[in-house]
């Protein structure tokens, strides 16, 4: 049974104060424009939009990432897509960045000194391949420097020395619920103390897909599914979690029931899903092997940043290589209606 769209919006994100910014800090793809020229994520008409904004938002992402910032408030109210072509310069992993990243597994490997290897999944020459891998999927992805998607508002960015700062877990309650990943809407809800990280920014990218698949308003019919599972996605990271799973899971996703958008993403939602639940898996288990070797003498970041920079390559590289077979697909997939 088909029912008529009546799209939800988020609840409001949380405000804090912005730290010192300028706009030499966007970009490509991720660049200020006027609140005239923004379009929604929701209003993507067609598979082909939608793969090309999600990867350009990826790398916008990073671009933000290697200027030294986490953005802590990825959400459909700061994603949109470029309702003109907006030319940006070509997509790049600095040399300032590559050196940073590199430098600082150098630095971790002298204090933990006696490791064995099989403990330190980020070393030196882990770090230099996912570099080479992310610029080459960029290059087989065909990624131009015609910007289709951006993000805005770095009002909750922090550094990643600030946020690396001892006593600094989750002292603020930043962002939309709906958004966040789910370790991190766990914390929130219990009060307990946590590290944001690249990987809960990247659960985010996401989460916001997701939401606009679910809320697409060219899409003019959903299922009785799809229905509850948009309201799933507003109630709690539970039932979230579970429209999800349902999605991932459908048997036949082309079942003539469900939406063309819900058709056309239930393979990509469950391999981006597995995708991510692999590097959370990873990124925890060297996070508890390193806040156990930290001492009160140790520098934080000197321990944490090579984590950070590991994860959020990987992170880039596992998205890419995640939507490149299934790209040529989408970008042959008829618009929504």
């Amino acid at each position: 049974m088909l029912t008529d769209v009546h799209v939800q919006r988020p609840s409001c994100s949380v405000t804090c104060a912005p730290p010192a910014m300028t706009e030499s800090h966007f970009v490509h793809p991720l660049c200020p424009l006027s609140p005239h020229v923004r379009h929604s994520l929701v209003d993507a008409k067609s598979s082909t939009e939608l793969c090309e904004a999600l990867i350009h938002v990826v790398l916008g992402w990073f671009s933000f990432y290697q200027a030294g910032y986490l953005h802590r408030d990825i959400s459909i109210r700061t994603v949109f897509l470029c309702p003109s072509p907006v030319e940006q310069r070509a997509f790049e992993i600095s040399a300032d960045f590559h050196q940073t990243a590199t430098k600082s597994v150098e630095d971790l490997t002298l204090l933990l000194k006696g490791v064995s290897v099989d403990e330190c999944s980020y070393q030196l020459n882990d770090i230099e391949e996912k570099i080479m891998r992310v610029e080459q999927l960029v290059q087989e992805l065909g990624v131009t420097t015609t910007c289709s998607a951006f993000i805005i508002d770095s009002d909750m960015a922090i550094p990643w020395e600030t946020c690396l700062d001892s006593g600094r877990d989750n002292q603020e309650i930043l962002g939309n619920p709906e958004f966040v990943s789910s370790q991190f809407a766990q914390s929130m809800e219990d009060g307990t103390k946590y590290l944001q990280s690249p990987v809960d920014e990247l659960f985010s990218v996401y989460w916001v897909a997701l939401w606009a698949i679910l809320n697409n308003i060219p899409t003019s019919r959903r299922s009785d599914y799809e229905v509850r599972w948009r309201r799933k996605i507003a109630e709690g990271s539970d039932a979230r979690a579970a429209a999800s799973v349902a999605i991932c899971k459908l048997v036949d996703p082309e079942e003539t029931s469900h939406s063309p958008i819900v058709q056309q993403w239930s393979p990509v939602l469950k391999a981006w899903s597995q995708c991510l639940d692999r590097l959370e898996d990873d990124w925890r288990l060297q996070e508890a092997r390193l806040s156990r070797r930290l001492k009160p003498e140790n520098s934080r970041g000197d321990f944490y940043l090579p984590l950070f920079h590991y994860f959020a390559l990987r992170g880039v590289a596992d998205f890419l290589e995640m939507i490149k077979p299934h790209s040529t697909r989408l970008y042959n997939c008829p618009p929504f209606f």
